[in-house]
């Protein structure tokens, strides 16, 4: 068990580090990262006239992730305390996924499953999207959450973890519409 804590805070390091040096593996999330700033900023300035004229923005993202950046924009944060903030929110999406794999492989040994859960930390778009905050990353981790409950939901069938599921899955399509079409799935089963 040590060693999985050596690995993990291993990689919370270089985590961190990437974000001190302003890292972007995937290559785009800096220049996006600066348009959906912009439009946070816009919001958190006059709300009513960007909400009313938002397709002028022509972004192709739920203007929910940018109402809820600029709530912080309002407060006077700092863009790096907003990144830091949104960094720490995305290094939950491998324990979040870790559940997820306990729960569906429960008898699998508990450091195995630490360890896959950890191989997200080597993916550019993971470690981008956390440096450089986007809605696709947040609503993969509300998606992830859908599906813990829904997995929950085929183990016991109580009807609570059914609403859970679908409030999740719902806030996550609100953030990231990509999720939407999974609504199909869950709705044959």
């Amino acid at each position: 068990m040590q060693i999985t804590k050596i690995t993990i805070l291993f990689l919370y390091f270089i985590v961190l580090a990437a974000f001190i040096l302003n890292l972007d593996p995937n290559g785009g999330a800096f220049k996006d990262f600066q348009y959906h700033s912009k439009v946070s900023q816009d919001f958190s300035k006059n709300f009513s006239e960007t909400f009313f004229n938002y397709d002028s923005y022509a972004t192709r993202h739920s203007p929910v992730f940018y109402i809820i950046m600029s709530v912080f924009f309002k407060f006077k944060f700092e863009e790096n305390i907003i990144r830091l903030i949104f960094l720490h929110l995305g290094l939950l999406l491998p324990f979040i996924f870790y559940k997820c794999l306990k729960l569906k492989f429960e008898k699998q040994n508990k450091i195995s499953l630490i360890f896959l859960s950890s191989v997200m930390f080597f993916s550019p778009s993971f470690l981008s999207l956390i440096i450089w905050p986007d809605s696709r990353i947040f609503g993969l981790m509300l998606f992830c959450i859908s599906i813990y409950y829904f997995l929950k939901f085929q183990k016991k069938t109580k009807i609570k973890y059914s609403f859970k599921c679908i409030l999740f899955y719902t806030v996550a399509s609100y953030l990231s519409p990509n999720f939407s079409v999974f609504s199909i799935f869950y709705f044959i089963y």
